[in-house]
């Protein structure tokens, strides 16, 4: 359907249809064939859907590059980065095997008509002139448009959409063409008929208002508002505090969940396309039942999709209205199945899109393992069975059809139960419930486990517990032994690895006495392994600088704790150092004999803010009768040269990589990693 008008748009132009009285008028003048404009390979919608993806790619080019760049990559994540790119470059080829060489033409024969289905299309379609089902006339700000039915097919022409030999008015002359063929069969009357018949359910639809798609829309957008304010979404768990989906906590009773979730959403993106579906189809399931009858599909699939995710799913958290909006494609499949012969354009979609609509939303779990299945196919499956029911005695399409009293009681009655679910959660909000979230991590972390990418969700998970500021000591717990079994297993995968550590860092800054001294020691032994591994491998750049700058972190952190710099005795004098700001070097004193090759790191400060940390090789040999030094000149070229610095060292380690494929002189080289602005806020 080219120029696809909305049902509210439709709705608008009353006035403007051909068909208004049913006394259908002939064009001025006879056609036998009609042209188009000259076809275009970059078609308006082509241009839109690559832009659209283009602007995608550009907003999330740094998720994307790592995906593709990364050796470990899953699967599931690899197909999810490159579909929509590489469906695209399909549909570009298809097009351009498509796109006719010449203009297309609208041919008039003695009892069909071929319709390109539309300019820039070598498919056309050929139709019975007592087999049109409507011819709808619409207007439109910058051109006027007509609406065909075949039947089978809606096709939409514009004015824009014929050669300028037609213009003004082209549509109009289709539409007027197409108006004398009909009176001049034999039974055209029939077909005169069957159009009135479909014009007056389009008109009823489309002057049907739809205030409950709009009010939900306005409750949702209200909803996320609530999210972003009260800080839910930068929480690890913050939706589980205004009524996330929790089975933990639905098995403990608390059931006023199976609603709240349903009006919450896990970020802007969410809701963006679930509000645009909720506004197209709730539309048009509106206009064509009625409020209350949508009233009625929307809450109880709502609620369905909820409960078949506590009961069949296997999310230990999950929101989002997909769940009724899933019923409202169930209720618009059920009214197609229904009334299939009767839906007017552009309420009918095609056997096509209902194809297309089942391929992509059955293969989507599949490339983004968040999507909640379960929930999904209960709520289809509701408002499918709903809306079959409320049909069932209604053998005629009439969208002004009044609401039985059976339907408007049940419709309240779930309502009334949704408004008290939405009450029960608001005073949940405001009373802490510590143990509860306990629960959901104990069931989040038991179900990861198991699950095909564990690796990623546990991850991902402990990464967000790990920055939260307001994580509690248990949390961090829970997730650093859920993350260790993996990492044993994922031994390549330095993310896991770097999220460990920091997990390791805040255990230290949660605990006391020896318990903190180890969980800071483990976090610094994490990432020095980082740092040395990531020199030899393929790592990226960037995150090696990531890791020297959380390494910084802890040792600093270390540092204020006051742990020794050398704690297993390497050197026989306290290792010091001093500065010539003139040569712009650091010259070590009094190190004695040196028994081990050594990492010496050292923290770089200026006026008491951390810049970073140095580090250097120290190898094994007598040093009484000669200081060995540091050159600084990369650091101060980097910093400036008038910075006034100060190094402090903080950890002594063996290091036998530093004999490792360099030469002696160059195990003096040292290593610079600045304290980046990402590692500075991170609690």
């Amino acid at each position: 359907m080219h120029p696809d008008p909305s049902p509210d748009e439709l709705g608008a132009q009353e006035d403007r249809h051909e068909l208004a009285d049913f006394s259908l008028r002939s064009a001025a003048e006879t056609y036998e064939q009609i042209a188009l404009a000259p076809p275009t390979f970059l078609s308006r919608r082509m241009r839109g859907i690559g832009a659209a993806l283009l602007g995608t790619m550009l907003w999330f080019h740094e998720t994307i590059l790592a995906t593709l760049t990364s050796p470990d990559t899953p699967t599931d994540m690899l197909l999810m980065v490159l579909a929509p790119p590489c469906a695209y470059v399909l549909w570009i080829l298809w097009r351009a095997w498509d796109t006719p060489k010449t203009p297309r033409i609208i041919v008039f024969g003695a009892e069909e008509v071929e319709l390109p289905l539309n300019p820039n299309t070598k498919r056309s379609a050929s139709v019975n002139y007592g087999d049109l089902h409507a011819i709808l006339s619409l207007s439109r700000p910058k051109s006027n448009a007509v609406l065909i039915d075949t039947g089978e097919l809606t096709l939409g022409y514009e004015d824009a959409d014929f050669a300028k030999a037609h213009h003004p008015d082209a549509s109009g002359k289709l539409s007027g063409e197409l108006n004398r063929r009909i009176l001049a069969l034999p039974n055209h009357q029939a077909v005169l008929d069957r159009m009135r018949t479909r014009h007056e359910v389009a008109m009823a639809a489309t002057k049907t208002p739809t205030p409950v798609t709009r009010a939900i829309l306005a409750i949702l957008g209200g909803y996320f508002a609530l999210e972003v304010l009260s800080g839910a979404l930068t929480e690890p768990f913050g939706l589980l505090r205004l009524g996330a989906n929790a089975p933990a906590l639905i098995e403990a009773g608390q059931y006023w969940r199976l609603i709240s979730a349903n009006f919450l959403h896990g970020g802007w993106v969410h809701l963006f396309f679930n509000g645009m579906a909720l506004y197209f189809l709730g539309m048009m399931v509106e206009k064509l039942l009625g409020s209350w009858r949508f009233l009625l599909i929307y809450m109880t699939s709502a609620i369905a999709g909820a409960v078949g995710s506590w009961v069949l799913g296997e999310a230990a958290l999950s929101v989002g209205s997909s769940t009724a909006i899933f019923g409202l494609f169930g209720a618009f499949l059920a009214i197609h199945l229904r009334y299939w012969s009767q839906l007017p354009p552009p309420f009918r979609q095609s056997k096509k899109w209902w194809g297309f609509i089942i391929v992509v939303n059955g293969g989507l779990p599949f490339l983004v393992p968040a999507i909640d299945s379960a929930a999904h196919v209960a709520g289809l499956i509701s408002g499918l069975l709903i809306t079959l029911a409320m049909l069932k005695a209604a053998p005629v399409l009439a969208p002004n059809r009044a609401a039985s009293k059976l339907v408007t009681t049940l419709a309240g009655a779930v309502s009334a139960l949704t408004v008290a679910g939405l009450v029960f959660a608001g005073i949940y909000a405001f009373d802490p419930h510590p143990n509860d979230a306990e629960k959901v991590f104990a069931r989040l972390y038991e179900q990861a486990v198991g699950a095909e990418n564990a690796p990623e969700q546990i991850n991902e998970i402990s990464w967000m517990i790990a920055i939260d500021p307001k994580s509690e000591r248990s949390r961090v717990l829970m997730a650093r032994d859920a993350l260790s079994e993996i990492t044993d297993r994922e031994t390549g995968r330095v993310e896991l690895r770097d999220t460990l550590a920091t997990l390791e860092y805040r255990l230290a800054r949660l605990s006391s006495g020896e318990a903190r001294v180890e969980a800071i020691d483990r976090a610094v032994a994490l990432e020095i392994a980082l740092l040395n591994s990531s020199k030899h491998d393929q790592t990226d750049p960037s995150l090696r600088v990531f890791f020297g700058a959380q390494l910084a972190r802890f040792l600093r952190y270390r540092h204020v704790i006051n742990q020794p710099n050398d704690p297993l005795g390497i050197l026989e004098n306290d290792v010091q150092v001093t500065l010539d700001e003139d040569k712009k070097l650091i010259e070590f004193e009094n190190l004695g004999h040196v028994r081990e090759d050594i990492a010496v790191y050292l923290l770089v400060r200026s006026d008491d803010e951390l810049l970073g940390m140095l580090r250097g090789c120290l190898l094994r040999g007598s040093y009484e009768f000669a200081n060995p030094s540091y050159g600084l000149a990369s650091i101060y070229r980097g910093i400036g040269a008038g910075a006034r610095l100060t190094f402090e060292p903080a950890l002594i380690r063996k290091a036998p990589a530093c004999r490792v494929d360099i030469e002696e002189h160059e195990a003096r080289v040292p290593e610079f990693w600045p304290l980046t602005q990402e590692v500075k806020e991170l609690p």
